[in-house]
């Protein structure tokens, strides 16, 4: 939007930052807590191997390519769902009115395909996956924080499970230590 402060974009992308995705989801729960039949997911999505770009050819060269995955991300997104860069190389999704878990898992997995795709930066091929943690129906949580609190413990599942994986919260999980 032309009047949101720029300190609610993350200033190398132009995605929504943490504060502005934060106040969406808060958004979001607030209309859930009206329409509660009205599903949505967030997804948390950390790429994987990006160090070794950062590290290996440089600062500018992972700008470039956290730039290249923001475009390629947005333009896999439905009109009612956003994505913004948390910071580092995390991003994170809204997705609005998801059917139930098969839905945003598609989601997920369509996700995870756009990111292992190559990508070009400075002219040459560069390669990634991410691993994705999946909270579904949002709506029941009280705050937005907690949302993204346990689509980490998810993200931390499928990290677990290799790259290039997602998983689905589940309380079995159970939340971070404190």
């Amino acid at each position: 939007m032309a009047d949101e402060p720029d300190t609610l974009r993350d200033p190398l992308t132009g995605l929504p930052g943490r504060t502005l995705f934060l106040d969406r989801l808060e958004q979001a729960l607030a209309r859930g807590r009206r329409r509660p039949d009205k599903l949505c997911a967030v997804l948390l999505l950390d790429l994987d191997g990006f160090a070794a770009v950062n590290e290996g050819q440089g600062r500018a060269r992972g700008d470039e390519l956290l730039r290249a995955v923001a475009v390629r991300l947005q333009q896999g997104l439905r009109g009612a769902d956003s994505v913004a860069r948390l910071g580092g190389d995390a991003f994170a999704f809204l997705i609005e009115e998801v059917e139930g878990v098969p839905d945003a898992t598609r989601t997920a997995s369509r996700v995870l395909a756009d990111v292992s795709a190559p990508f070009e930066v400075s002219g040459q091929p560069v390669s990634l996956s991410g691993s994705i943690g999946v909270v579904i129906g949002v709506t029941s949580y009280p705050r937005a924080e907690d949302v993204l609190r346990d689509a980490a413990v998810a993200l931390d599942g499928a990290r677990a499970r290799g790259t290039g994986h997602h998983q689905v919260f589940d309380r079995a999980l159970g939340p971070p230590p404190a």
